[in-house]
């Protein structure tokens, strides 16, 4: 009897287990679907592309999403085939964001529902702001 309630027990966990599996699988999904960027974002990097700030493949780049033969999307997502481009994009981009980014991470504060994993004091002694 006691066998009978604990293969029970196990069947019920393991339908739980099941749907609580299909559930994020769905969320996860729906996550992937999700764009990344926001229209104003793609029109910002197009723009600061287009000028030939991040060089003259992501120029090119730019010129291609302006005519319709790329996206920004199927770029960051790296499923476009030019990951290669992609890679010099992020080397740039930190390389011109760099003090700005330090910065932030620095003088910012937390959103209200997440804790400070911040050592305190905050900032740390010493830091001084990059020059820019």
């Amino acid at each position: 009897m006691a066998d009978h309630y604990g293969r029970e027990a196990i069947a019920t966990a393991r339908t739980r287990l099941h749907a609580e599996l299909a559930a994020a699988r769905e969320r996860l999904e729906a996550e992937r679907r999700r764009p990344l960027l926001t229209e104003q974002e793609k029109r910002e990097l197009t723009e600061i592309a287009a000028r030939g700030d991040m060089g003259r493949d992501m120029q090119q780049f730019a010129r291609e999403v302006d005519e319709g033969r790329a996206d920004w999307e199927g770029f960051v997502r790296r499923t476009d085939g030019r990951s290669e481009l992609f890679r010099e994009f992020v080397r740039r981009s930190e390389e011109r964001f760099e003090d700005e980014v330090e910065e932030a991470l620095v003088t910012s504060e937390p959103p209200p529902d997440i804790e400070d994993p911040r050592p305190t004091p905050w900032p740390p002694e010493g830091w001084v702001p990059p020059r820019s």
